[in-house]
């Protein structure tokens, strides 16, 4: 799961959403400088990444794309879920995608001193292209896995990951659906 689902999967707790974004960017176990409420967040992105990693039908969906993405495929499936998820929005949320992006926007910029770093340059790159509702579109898949390259020492073929979405469009998002159905049961007793 990638940071749209992140977010999603907090609820309507800003704390838990905070805590969510920042996880990826905050290393270790010592969260003595983190308000607790906010570390939650962070327990919560972990129990996520674990049991995404761990779940047979997104190790399906990433045996799928491997033989194109090799070991960047689990990579490649966050960010082709969090496409699946802004595609189909309208399913899980009543608020808009574009209303719900704009109100995490704000949500980080409020929270800005809990922000490390790397979580700060990011959110200025999210926030230009406007990720949370742009995952929907190729171009922007496009740009965020040669970003991801980019930053990497090594080939990662993630050049065709757009092409191996494309080419297993229907299959990929039924495994998406069953996924996110489970997963969002996962997360529920997290929420008040």
């Amino acid at each position: 799961m990638n940071h749209l689902a992140h977010i999603y999967l907090s609820g309507n707790d800003e704390n838990l959403m905070i805590g969510n974004y920042i996880a990826d960017y905050t290393r270790g176990n010592d969260f003595s400088a983190i308000p607790q409420n906010i570390q939650a967040g962070i327990q919560l992105h972990r129990a996520i990444d674990s049991y995404t990693d761990n779940h047979a039908v997104f190790r399906m969906a990433t045996k799928l794309v491997r033989p194109n993405l090799g070991k960047f495929a689990g990579v490649a499936m966050d960010i082709f879920f969090d496409h699946y998820l802004a595609n189909n929005w309208s399913n899980y949320h009543r608020e808009s995608l574009n209303q719900f992006s704009q109100n995490a926007y704000q949500l980080i910029e409020n929270n800005w001193e809990h922000i490390p770093e790397k979580g700060r340059r990011f959110y200025t790159y999210m926030v230009a292209h406007d990720l949370l509702v742009n995952y929907q579109n190729s171009e922007t898949l496009n740009m965020v896995f040669k970003g991801i390259n980019s930053r990497t020492k090594f080939e990662t073929n993630l050049n065709l990951a757009v092409a191996t979405l494309q080419s297993n469009h229907n299959e990929l998002e039924k495994l998406f659906e069953t996924f996110f159905a489970e997963l969002i049961d996962f997360v529920k007793p997290n929420h008040a």
